[in-house]
């Protein structure tokens, strides 16, 4: 089984402002991207810089807002298209 290793990057104020993840068998770390990357606490092994409880919120909450986001531009989107069929009927 490979193991991921999460290593918290704490701001100023103490917070966790990104998360780096190094899979087992590569050679530098990366900064976690919730569009891409995916969170298996089965895969999870190491946790640094922050509590592995701390690491999992801050994970879960960037997932959240990139859905919040995502979800709220496909309905502009939609909006935007039946805005412009109406102004088309006129």
């Amino acid at each position: 089984m490979t193991t991921t290793h999460y290593i918290a990057e704490i701001d100023e104020a103490h917070r966790i402002a990104a998360v780096w993840i190094k899979p087992a068998g590569r050679i530098s770390a990366k900064v976690f991207d919730p569009l891409v990357d995916v969170f298996d606490p089965n895969d999870a092994d190491k946790f640094n810089g922050a509590t592995e409880a701390d690491i999992k919120k801050w994970i879960a909450v960037q997932k959240a807002i990139i859905a919040h986001w995502s979800w709220g531009l496909l309905v502009l989107g939609s909006v935007r298209r039946v805005l412009a069929a109406l102004l088309r009927l006129r």
